[in-house]
């Protein structure tokens, strides 16, 4: 058998490959066992997937009937299981047989650079969550240097334009994100891009607020100052005057500013002390 693929009979030998591998060598730890159907299939699908990444990678072989010490240890429940670890720590897993190109995406978000990249859009997330957008801005713009196809990175660029009031460069990387998974984030975005157009059909902020407090009852102009308010940041303000509208007239603007406040809870995220307070603001006029 090539170095691609080896066998491990016991724990010793797994430390061993584990301690071989070091930090650059994905390993693909197959738990098996020569009754299973289904584990026979999946044998060659990960052969050949692991071959195209070779040799950063190498199949780890385990009989979990000759080595229940190791299907304990790793609470293997049913087989195939397929477990992925890089430096010593378990970075993904799925079970059950599965597609080539699901193993190879499995592979290719487990190697060094794919988890470097993740840790860095993971650190962004951070400084993004913390309003810290200039910190922010840098990492996802490095993480594009390396990889320009990061529709993940793409995502949080537009989140931190957003905050700068950049439309036309938020926009321009909404365009290229197409993956199902990032859609409804995607969505939500285009959403809060309406803010920013609001306040600008309204002539900016101070004209802004200098029509809603005249007219308070004038809906469209408390409307438009809270766009106002929300695309300053002044997010408490912006949440009490969107609150004040649903709570005259629900059906205004076809409920506009429940989607707004709700594209601003998940911009903001769930860990911010005002959307949780906001949240419960919000429920007890809809449902109360």
């Amino acid at each position: 058998m090539s170095d691609l693929v080896i066998n491990i009979n016991n724990v010793a030998e797994l430390n061993s490959a584990i301690q071989n591998a070091g930090k650059d060598k994905l390993l693909i730890l197959d738990f098996w066992a020569a009754w299973c159907g289904p584990c026979k299939a999946l044998g060659p699908v990960l052969e050949a997937a692991a071959q195209k990444f070779a040799p950063n990678v190498q199949i780890v072989k385990i009989d979990i009937d000759k080595n229940q010490q190791l299907a304990q240890q790793f609470r293997i429940q049913s087989v195939p299981a397929v477990k992925f670890v890089l430096d010593g720590k378990l970075v993904s897993e799925f079970v059950g047989a599965q597609p080539a190109s699901v193993v190879e995406e499995y592979i290719k978000k487990s190697l060094p650079e794919a988890r470097e990249e993740q840790n860095k859009i993971e650190a962004a997330n951070s400084e993004l969550q913390l309003g810290n957008f200039k910190n922010a801005e840098k990492i996802y713009q490095a993480v594009l240097q390396d990889d320009p196809d990061s529709e993940e990175a793409r995502l949080g660029l537009a989140k931190c334009f957003f905050a700068e009031k950049n439309i036309e460069k938020m926009q321009e990387n909404l365009e290229k994100i197409s993956a199902p998974k990032l859609l409804d984030e995607k969505e939500n975005l285009e959403t809060l891009a309406l803010i920013i157009e609001e306040c600008a059909k309204a002539g900016g902020k101070d004209a802004a607020a200098k029509k809603a407090m005249d007219n308070p009852k004038n809906l469209e102009a408390v409307f438009a100052w809270a766009c106002c308010l929300a695309a300053d940041g002044d997010y408490t303000a912006a949440f009490e005057a969107l609150l004040s509208i649903i709570s005259a007239d629900r059906k205004f603007r076809d409920d506009e500013p429940r989607k707004i406040l709700i594209a601003l809870f998940k911009f903001l995220g769930d860990k911010n002390p005002l959307v949780e307070e906001y949240r419960n603001k919000l429920a007890k006029i809809l449902y109360i």
